[in-house]
């Protein structure tokens, strides 16, 4: 932008047209300077708290930045909506549920003669009791010396060995869904008269690992069947100090956690069949063929491929590298091979039966996520935050900025508005236009702002995206149940920082995954440990309440 202005010479303008295009020129090199100069100032300080971190010395804090733009921009109507969202609480009582029922008598002798009965005032206490449990069983011993032969009593069948179901129940649930520690669950159970180890604390939690898996599975094949859709996002993990990525799936239903080796786009499609095998299953068929044909991948990359891999040949990640291993290694050390597995990825799972495949996937914008379900939808919240990190210092531009985020707010109202219509006037085909014209009318807005135009052209460009919710009305508007699950995972991480081994991975995923998703079916997490654990099985299978879930 620079280079523009460079041979400006003030004495040849001669009309007002020409001066007011020489001052949005001006204004929007302030704008570029003022952003260049913001980004430089976070690197210095973030380099200067650096080499203090290095001498030993700690970083400074970042400065706190005034707010240049303290004007709310979310509508009248928004603020309406989530207030009456924020006040359908209802009154509590009637969802607590009773244990036990205790009737308060009255000293008849204090009342007078003509005192009639009016009924019960009912008043609640909620508690709870957690107390040792620990339970002598003295076996009954017999010995018959004419058969040389013991006998001795029956053990009760919900026996658990040295320690019981509840405490194990107890040991998961605190651990995977209050997140305390081996160390302090160690100090709650010594404090309490149970003498266990931290090493048996471990083995506790990586036991029944096989069994969650299977549940967390189930939970995850009902979850996309029941809703038609699924939202997702990913977040940083670690195992052994090795960095690891944790991909959410979650519905209104269900929540399931998927730790991989990376967030590539491969790994996510495996996740969304709940990880069979113990690698990404890939497939070579024409939809392969097809989607390498429409790629970057090197034709001749292509045709050797077509010579290594069998038509209609099912392969794990393993197998297929150890095939380009042995006849051509060179493939795996091009960058191509990683979209060769996302091809191959995702033509096994469109090809295969045993899963359902996801009609519509709601996520962030990230590149991860493109094409790996039948539907994309974006979130708006994360569209919109662009424009919230936009900080312009000068006011024309501030004011434009607070015009095209009100916009946006009103928008996202009607499209909250076009949610609660019911199914035949969703269908019309004039309420989907007149939105879409409204979208367009928004997002092709011209400013002298630059940066916004620039931003208005980028969310215009996910039109289709963005109103995917017109043809899909229950898909939701924004990705905040992932995020939220994704909060849970960084909280897990924040407090133990890492698994250290990979059954240890797979059982937080799995506990995570069946205690999420019972809360949010509003069965008892406890209870339900406890019945999967000592055997009974005679809870139903949290996969079929997702079926039978209404929410």
């Amino acid at each position: 932008m620079i280079e523009q202005i460079q041979n400006i010479n003030p004495k040849e303008l001669k009309d007002l047209s020409q001066l007011q295009d020489l001052i949005v020129l001006f204004m929007n090199v302030v704008e570029s300077q003022s952003k260049e100069l913001k980004e430089l100032r976070a690197e210095n300080q973030e380099l200067r708290n650096e080499v203090n971190r290095l001498k030993g010395e700690h970083g400074d804090l970042a400065p706190k930045t005034p707010k240049t733009n303290p004007t709310n921009t979310r509508s009248n109507k928004e603020k309406k909506k989530a207030k009456k969202k924020n006040n359908k609480r209802g009154p509590k009582n009637p969802k607590i549920k009773i244990d036990r029922i205790v009737k308060c008598e009255i000293d008849k002798s204090v009342l007078p003669a003509d005192a009639k009965f009016q009924g019960y005032k009912e008043v609640i206490q909620q508690d709870i009791i957690i107390q040792r449990n620990n339970t002598l069983f003295k076996i009954p011993t017999y010995y018959s010396k004419k058969e040389n032969r013991t006998y001795r009593g029956q053990l009760p069948e919900d026996y658990q060995g040295q320690f019981g179901g509840q405490l194990k129940s107890w040991v998961q649930l605190l651990h995977h869904y209050c997140d305390v520690t081996h160390g302090r669950l160690k100090a709650l159970f010594d404090n309490i008269g149970i003498l266990i180890s931290t090493g048996t604390i471990s083995n506790i939690l990586l036991s029944n690992v096989e069994v969650m898996k299977s549940e967390s599975r189930a939970i995850l094949r009902s979850g996309i069947e029941q809703d038609k859709f699924a939202q997702s996002d990913g977040t940083k993990g670690w195992e052994a100090g090795q960095g690891k990525s944790t991909q959410i799936i979650c519905g209104p239903s269900y929540t399931v956690y998927h730790t991989m080796a990376s967030k590539s786009k491969g790994n996510i499609i495996w996740a969304l069949q709940g990880k069979p095998g113990k690698s990404i299953p890939l497939r070579y068929d024409t939809l392969a063929v097809e989607l390498l044909a429409g790629s970057k991948v090197p034709k001749k990359d292509q045709k050797l491929l077509s010579q290594l891999l069998k038509a209609d040949q099912h392969y794990s990640l393993e197998s297929f590298e150890s095939l380009l291993a042995e006849q051509a290694a060179h493939l795996l050390e091009k960058q191509s091979h990683a979209k060769v597995v996302e091809i191959l990825a995702l033509a096994h799972y469109f090809g295969q039966a045993e899963f359902p495949i996801l009609q519509n996937l709601l996520t962030d914008a990230g590149p991860e996520y493109i094409g790996i379900a039948l539907g994309h939808g974006l979130c708006w919240l994360h569209e919109e935050r662009h424009y919230k990190k936009m900080v312009p210092v000068l006011k024309v531009n501030q004011l434009a900025l607070n015009e095209v985020r009100g916009k946006i707010w009103d928008f996202y109202g009607k499209l909250l508005d076009f949610k609660e219509l019911s199914p035949a006037q969703q269908h019309q085909q004039k309420q989907k236009q007149k939105l879409e014209k409204e979208f367009e009318q928004i997002f092709t807005t011209m400013t002298d702002y630059n940066d916004l135009n620039n931003r208005l052209q980028k969310t215009f460009a996910k039109k289709e995206k963005l109103l995917r919710v017109l043809d899909f009305p229950d898909l939701p508007l924004h990705n905040n149940a992932a995020e939220l699950a994704v909060r849970r995972k960084v909280r897990k991480r924040d407090i133990s920082l890492h698994t250290m081994s990979s059954k240890g991975t797979e059982a937080q995923d799995a506990f995570m995954s069946v205690i999420e998703t019972a809360a949010k079916l509003g069965v008892n997490a406890l209870d339900y440990l406890y019945d999967r654990i000592i055997g009974r099985n005679q809870m139903p299978h949290l996969a079929d309440l997702i079926k039978l879930n209404t929410l």
